[in-house]
C-alpha cells in the first residue's frame, strides 16, 4: 500500500553546493574532485576518477559529498543522481543542490533520485521553473516538491527495477552497435 506523498524537506536537508567565483581551480593531484553540473553524467556512471582534481589550498571550508547524498541539477531541467562513492572525495559546485536524506530507514536516497528522474516528476518541476534564458527551480520549490513514500522494501524494489531498466538500455545500445559493426564487416567482405 502506498503512503501519502511527502515533501522533500520532510525527509531531507537541502543545501546549495559550494559556490566559487570564476573558473574552478585545477590541480595535477589532490585528494578531492570537483563536481560541476556538466559532469553530473560522470558521477551517475560512477566515473569519479574523470572529475578534475582540486588543489589542496582550495579544500578548506568546502563541503564534500557523503555516501547516499542526492545531487540535483534544477536548472534547464531536473536531474538527480544518488552519490554512491566514498565520503569526502567529491566536492559539488553551484548550481547543484544536495539533498541529505535524514532517515535512510524511511527513505532510500536512490529511490528519491529515481522518483525525481521520472518523466512525470520532471514535467511537474519544469512547469514550475522560472527564468528566461535558463529556467530553474529554487531551493524553496525543491523543498516543497512532493514524492510518494512507500515502505522501504518497496522503495528498494523500485530502485532495482530502475537499475535493471538502465542495464537493459545499455545492453540494447551495445547490441545495436555490434549489429552495425557486423553488417559493415559483411558488406566490406564482398
Amino acid at each position: 500500500m502506498m503512503n501519502d506523498s511527502i515533501s522533500l524537506s520532510e525527509i531531507s536537508d537541502l543545501r546549495m553546493a559550494n559556490a566559487m567565483r570564476g573558473a574552478l581551480p585545477e590541480a595535477d593531484r589532490g585528494s578531492r574532485r570537483a563536481l560541476t553540473s556538466g559532469a553530473l553524467d560522470m558521477l551517475a556512471a560512477g566515473r569519479m576518477e574523470r572529475l578534475h582534481h582540486l588543489p589542496d589550498e582550495a579544500l578548506p571550508g568546502l563541503r564534500a559529498l557523503e555516501e547516499n547524498d542526492v545531487v540535483l541539477l534544477a536548472r534547464g531541467g531536473l536531474r538527480a543522481v544518488a552519490y554512491a562513492g566514498p565520503p569526502g572525495v567529491v566536492v559539488p559546485f553551484s548550481p547543484l543542490i544536495v539533498l541529505r536524506v535524514a532517515d535512510q530507514g524511511r527513505a532510500d536516497p536512490r529511490y528519491v533520485a529515481a522518483i525525481l528522474n521520472l518523466p512525470s516528476t520532471r514535467a511537474r518541476a519544469e512547469a514550475q521553473m522560472q527564468g528566461t534564458s535558463i529556467p530553474m527551480l529554487g531551493r524553496k520549490e525543491i523543498a516543497a516538491m512532493k514524492i510518494p513514500l512507500p515502505p522501504i522494501a518497496r522503495q528498494r524494489l523500485i530502485v532495482e527495477v530502475v537499475d535493471l531498466q538502465a542495464r537493459e538500455a545499455a545492453l540494447l545500445q551495445d547490441l545495436s552497435r555490434a549489429r552495425s559493426r557486423l553488417l559493415a564487416a559483411l558488406c566490406a567482405a564482398d
